[in-house]
């Protein structure tokens, strides 16, 4: 009789424990299934969500001491979920870059706008760790599923040059409340600070005393985007003679068309300048030779 229950007992036990088992793997599985729908969802979410930066110049470049350029920043979810709790930082790499050029960014609010910036030193991600926050959102704001945000900075810079910059969209997971972010790298280049214009014949420029620049390289350049570039009005033609020209607060410099190539899609130019060669010079006009040779790296957008 006793050995009849303690067998009753043991097999009760046996099936209690291989019970809780099951619900333990069981609860596991959901555990399991649940994470990765979760970080589905934030996935989908952070596909469906695009911060992107759109640089122009402003209208009155010629009454600033340095150079200025407007970024338009805006946050568009395609996401069926809101996203809650935003916030962006911006700012410029490597460090030392900013100790060396004088930069400073002024958020142009609009009225409707949910972003309000201030400059801040707040720690950053750590494989940012070599770059320097330069300003972010005060408060976080909210973006509804469809729906587009944006606001613009205004960006002076003392000295002119070449920036590299990073911007960093972090909102709320929507299942575990955890940060997400999204974040890209941008470009800020020397045409998008100086000012370009068009001169059908250099003989309007006569008072400037342009020379060609020895020692330069010619220069071949995409005609459609040296209409956009240098604003040449519709109804004029880029001719052999024509002017790019190019000025910065301290030089003048002009593109002289030499050649147009087959089809008229590409413009072989020469380089002019008005004072003599320096190594500063020298300087600018290489990177501004690489920045007309390079197909993509001209666009007004700095979107990457």
């Amino acid at each position: 009789m006793v050995q009849g229950l303690s067998d009753t007992a043991q097999t009760i036990g046996a099936s209690l424990q291989a019970m809780q088992t099951v619900l333990v793997g069981n609860m596991q599985q959901a555990a399991q299934m649940t994470l990765s729908m979760n970080n589905m969802m934030e996935e989908l979410v952070k596909r469906s969500v695009q911060v992107s930066v759109f640089a122009h110049k402003p209208s009155d470049f010629a009454d600033t001491r340095g150079y200025r350029i407007n970024l338009q920043i805006s946050v568009s979810n395609k996401s069926p979920i809101p996203l809650q709790n935003a916030h962006i930082r911006l700012w410029f790499c490597p460090r030392q870059e900013l100790y060396k050029k004088g930069v400073n960014m002024v958020s142009k609010q609009k009225d409707d706008s949910h972003m309000v910036f201030e400059q801040s030193v707040a720690q950053l991600p750590d494989k940012f760790e070599d770059a320097l926050p330069f300003i972010q959102t005060v408060d976080g704001f909210c973006v509804a599923s469809g729906a587009t945000t944006e606001t613009e900075l205004e960006l002076d810079i003392d000295v002119l040059h070449q920036l590299n910059g990073r911007i960093s969209l972090e909102f709320s997971s929507p299942g575990t409340g955890h940060q997400l972010s999204v974040s890209h790298r941008f470009g800020i280049h020397l045409l998008q600070l100086v000012e370009c214009f068009f001169v059908r014949d250099q003989s309007a420029l006569e008072e400037a005393g342009l020379a060609v620049v020895p020692d330069s390289l010619s220069v071949k350049v995409d005609l459609a985007r040296m209409r956009s570039l240098f604003r040449v009005p519709p109804a004029d033609g880029v001719g052999i003679g024509c002017l790019l020209c190019v000025r910065t607060h301290e030089i003048l410099l002009g593109l002289r068309v030499i050649a147009v190539v087959e089809n008229a899609r590409t413009a072989s130019c020469e380089w002019l300048a008005t004072t003599a060669a320096t190594s500063a010079k020298q300087e600018l006009i290489q990177h501004l030779t690489e920045e007309l040779s390079t197909h993509d790296n001209t666009s007004d957008s700095i979107s990457l």
